[in-house]
């Protein structure tokens, strides 16, 4: 009979402590936001994505703790979606429900003070914590593909018109090649008014090269070569739009203007038996250009991202202006004329040839038609890889 008593007994203290109310809850905390934004990421973890903010004074609710941040739960959605994340303790102070009820029963009723005459002093305000502004550096390059235009239509027209006029009884081997690869390596600085957007400034470098070689005979052997070349700084704004798709992925879109600070030369080689004969045009001109890309990143580290990029772009490039250079081995003075960068057709026995050279004056022979100022295009597209650092 005994031995019932005190399981009866044990029993019913059992039963108090279970069905106390709060005895066995855990703790709850409440937080008040004291910074301006205080973000709240996935993981308790500065490196963590952030998944939303909370406002200067706001009231979260909190039930763990784990080192120096909060779990904390957000207010349902339109959904009824409750979004639960992790926020530092440098951006709140803990107000415990407890220490709120005894701080209320301790306090007794108060009268309130008659109405002064004085002035009061002005309210002290916490000091509002300015977020710093974040930025990104980009530096990528790769291989480039160039539509060039004009470039590759008067090499191949030079090319076609010797042979068929002066090499016409020559055994000639070798064939024109079109300008189109070449490279592309720029790096961009990027400022971000949230985690996803953001405005950067740019620079890079852009250039494609092509030579044509020739070897023929006319009882001797010689050679012939055709080098133009293409390059262009350009000076880029543009917005950058990144969208998380998980810790490690986020898809990355870009587009924007540019100001092209283009280059155009040309290269031409001639040797017989001694004899040689060189050409070269030069010339410059600036004009303005589009461009967009779209990719991946790959977070490696809460500050290092490598990502993978496509590119498109359009820059067509005309008002060049520069020098005609001609020089050979018969002793004769250097020719010099500077002018501008044309394109034009010869029609010669029935056949178009077309052109583009340096020249002071419009051509203007009776062979020669559709005279116009030459384009040099950067239009293209390139695949490129690069290291995103964020600061």
């Amino acid at each position: 009979m005994g031995n019932i008593k005190i399981c009866l007994g044990l029993v019913f203290c059992l039963l108090i402590i279970l069905f106390r109310p709060g005895l066995c809850e855990a703790e709850k905390s409440k937080l008040r936001v004291t910074v301006e934004q205080a973000e709240i990421r996935l993981k308790p973890d500065s490196g963590s994505m952030t998944i939303n903010k909370a406002p200067a004074g706001a009231i979260l609710d909190s039930d763990e703790q784990v080192g120096e941040w909060f779990k904390v739960s957000l207010p349902p959605d339109k959904k009824g979606i409750v979004i639960t994340g992790f926020i530092h303790s440098s951006e709140v102070e803990v107000i415990t429900e407890k220490s709120v009820e005894k701080k209320l029963a301790s306090s007794p009723p108060s009268t309130p003070p008659p109405p002064s005459t004085q002035t009061p002093p002005p309210a002290q305000h916490r000091a509002s914590q300015p977020t710093a502004m974040k930025f990104d550096i980009r530096f990528w390059g790769g291989m480039n593909y160039l539509i060039a235009g004009d470039v590759n239509d008067g090499v191949k027209g030079f090319i076609d018109e010797v042979h068929d006029d002066e090499f016409v009884f020559l055994s000639v081997e070798g064939e024109a090649k079109d300008l189109h690869l070449g490279f592309d390596f720029a790096a961009d600085l990027i400022f971000h008014f949230n985690p996803q957007v953001g405005i950067g400034i740019g620079a890079g470098y852009i250039q494609g090269t092509q030579a044509s070689d020739f070897t023929f005979t006319n009882g001797v052997e010689g050679i012939f070569t055709n080098k133009p070349k293409m390059s262009a700084i350009p000076l880029r704004l543009g917005i950058f739009f990144a969208a998380p798709l998980d810790e490690i992925l986020s898809f990355s879109f870009n587009g924007g203007v540019g100001i092209y600070l283009a280059n155009y030369s040309l290269d031409i080689w001639f040797e017989e038996n001694g004899y040689w004969e060189d050409v070269h045009q030069e010339a410059t001109a600036a004009g303005l250009g589009f461009h967009a890309g779209m990719g991946f990143e790959f977070n490696l580290a809460p500050n290092v991202a490598f990502f993978i990029e496509g590119q498109g772009r359009y820059a067509k490039i005309s008002g060049f202006e520069g020098t005609f250079e001609y020089d050979d081995s018969g002793g004769g003075p250097l020719y010099v004329e500077k002018g501008k960068l044309y394109y034009y057709e010869n029609n010669i026995m029935g056949k178009t040839y077309p052109r583009i050279s340096i020249s002071e004056d419009e051509p203007s022979a009776s062979w020669v038609s559709n005279v116009r100022e030459a384009n040099v295009d950067f239009s293209g597209f390139n695949v490129v890889a690069g290291i995103k650092l964020k600061f």
